[in-house]
C-alpha cells in the first residue's frame, strides 16, 4: 500500500509467509550508543531495537541484522550508495499476533512489514514491524523486510513496481523455500493469469487473498526477476527499474534488454526450470 502525503510517500510491504534464509558472510560487531537493558531498546549502528523479549535473544537478532545489511548491499553491488542509516531502521518485535495486527494495521496473519518514507531524495523513516510469538522465524523474517529497506536507499524518491520489490526479496530466500515456490507455481500457476500479471507490472503488488495466491504472486515475481537480471547485471536491473518508474515497462524492456514484450510464462518457466534460484554462495543469483 502507498500512501501519499506532503510530497513524500509511504511504503508499507507487508510478508504472509516466509521460510528459511542464510548467508555466509563474517558477523560484524555491534556497535551504537550505550544500551539501556531496562528500556528494551538495543541500538547497532544502523537499527534500532524495541521489544519485549530476553535481551541475549535480541543482541543476537541485532547482530544477524547487521551482517544481513552489508550482505544485500554487497549483493545488490550498491557499494557507497548505501551509507550508514540515518534515521536508524526501527525494529518492532511483538510477541502477540494481535499486539502486532494493531501497531501494524495489517491482519493478524501476517507476519511482518517493512514501512518506509521516501521523497526528495531521501528515507525519511525506516521500520520494520515484526511478529516474535514464533522464534524460528524472527530472523527470516527480518532478512526478507531489510531487503525492501536496502532497496529504498537505491530508490528514495519514488517506489519501484511491486513485482521487483518483492521479486528481490524473495530471490534472496533459501533454496528450500525458492523451491517450494517453484514447486507451488508449477501446480497452481493458473491461480495468477499471465496478462493480469503483466498489466501489474509498473505499478503495486497484486492483492492476494489467500497464502496460496501470494506464493504465486512472489514465484512469477521472482521468475521475472531473475530473467532479467540473467540477462546482464544486478546494476543493469536498477537501472531499468528507474527506467520502468519514469516511463513504463515497454519502453524499459526495449532500452535495456533488447525485449518487444514481457517474457511469456513458458519462457520464465523454462528459465526457472534450468536455472538454480537462490542466492547461496555456492550458486549467485546475481552472477550473470
Amino acid at each position: 500500500m502507498e500512501i501519499q502525503s506532503t510530497g513524500r510517500a509511504v511504503l508499507i510491504g507487508s510478508l504472509l509467509l516466509i521460510s528459511s534464509l542464510h548467508a555466509q558472510v563474517d558477523r560484524p560487531v555491534v556497535s551504537g550508543p550505550a544500551i539501556d537493558r531496562h528500556a528494551e531498546v538495543l541500538e547497532t549502528a544502523n537499527f534500532r531495537f524495541h521489544a519485549k523479549v530476553p535481551f541475549d535473544r535480541v543482541e543476537g537478532l541485532a547482530e544477524e541484522c547487521e551482517t544481513w545489511r552489508r550482505h544485500v548491499i554487497d549483493r545488490l553491488t550498491l557499494g557507497t550508495r548505501v551509507e550508514e542509516w540515518r534515521p536508524k531502521c526501527e525494529v518492532y518485535l511483538f510477541e502477540r499476533p494481535l499486539e502486532f495486527a494493531r501497531q501494524s494495521g495489517l491482519p493478524q496473519e501476517a507476519l511482518a512489514a517493512a514501512q518506509l518514507e521516501i521523497g526528495d531524495g531521501q528515507v525519511w523513516q525506516r521500520r520494520i514491524n515484526a511478529r516474535a510469538d514464533d522464534s524460528s522465524l524472527v530472523t527470516r523474517l527480518l532478512r526478507h523486510e531489510i531487503v525492501h529497506v536496502v532497496l529504498a536507499d537505491r530508490f528514495p524518491r519514488r517506489r519501484i513496481p511491486g513485482w521487483a520489490d518483492e521479486g528481490l526479496a524473495v530471490l534472496f530466500e533459501s533454496p528450500e523455500r525458492l523451491k517450494n515456490l517453484k514447486d507451488i507455481h508449477r501446480t497452481h500457476s493458473s491461480l495468477l493469469e499471465q496478462p493480469r500479471f503483466i498489466r501489474s507490472l509498473s505499478g503495486n503488488p497484486l492483492p492476494t487473498r489467500t497464502r496460496l495466491e501470494a506464493d504465486v504472486y512472489y514465484a512469477r515475481a521472482a521468475m521475472l526477476t531473475r530473467y532479467l537480471i540473467r540477462r546482464d547485471t544486478p546494476e543493469r536491473f536498477l537501472c531499468f527499474l528507474e527506467h520502468v518508474q519514469a516511463q513504463g515497462i515497454e519502453s524499459a524492456l526495449r532500452c535495456h534488454y533488447g525485449l518487444d514484450r514481457v517474457p511469456s510464462l513458458e519462457e520464465l518457466s523454462e528459465s526457472a526450470e534450468s536455472l538454480a534460484w537462490s542466492v547461496a554462495e555456492t550458486e549467485p543469483a546475481f552472477k550473470p
